[in-house]
C-alpha cells in the first residue's frame, strides 16, 4: 500500500512540473517574480523561456512593454494571478529580441 501511495505522489509531482512549460509562442506557467522599470515589466516564470521562438530578456524573462495597448489591464491581471497563485498562458511575439508579451489567457 505504501508503494502505491508513493507512486501516486510521484506521478502527481511529475505532472505538475510538466505543466510549467514554454514552447513555440506560448508558456503555460506560474509567475515567480516581476522586475519593474519605468518603461516595461520583466516577468519571471517557472517555465523554460529558452524554449520559446524568441530571445528571453536577460536569458530568462518575458517583457511587457508600457507601450502595449493593454499594458495597464495586462499588468493588473498578472499581479492578480501572482497573488492568487494561479497559472497563466502567456503568448509572445515570435522572433522578438526580448520575448515581448502579446497577450495572456487565464485558464
Amino acid at each position: 500500500m505504501r508503494k502505491i501511495i508513493t507512486t501516486f505522489f510521484l506521478i502527481i509531482l511529475s505532472a505538475q512540473s510538466a505543466l510549467a512549460e514554454c514552447s513555440g509562442n506560448f508558456c503555460d506557467v506560474k509567475i515567480e517574480s516581476f522586475y519593474i522599470s519605468s518603461t516595461w515589466v520583466a516577468i519571471n516564470t517557472d517555465g523554460t523561456e529558452s524554449n520559446l521562438n524568441c530571445t528571453p530578456f536577460e536569458g530568462k524573462s518575458i517583457r511587457l512593454h508600457q507601450s502595449h495597448t493593454n499594458y495597464n489591464t495586462i499588468y493588473a491581471t498578472l499581479l492578480s494571478i501572482k497573488l492568487a497563485d494561479k497559472r497563466v498562458k502567456i503568448r509572445i511575439h515570435e522572433g522578438s529580441t526580448d520575448c515581448s508579451l502579446f497577450y495572456i489567457v487565464m485558464p
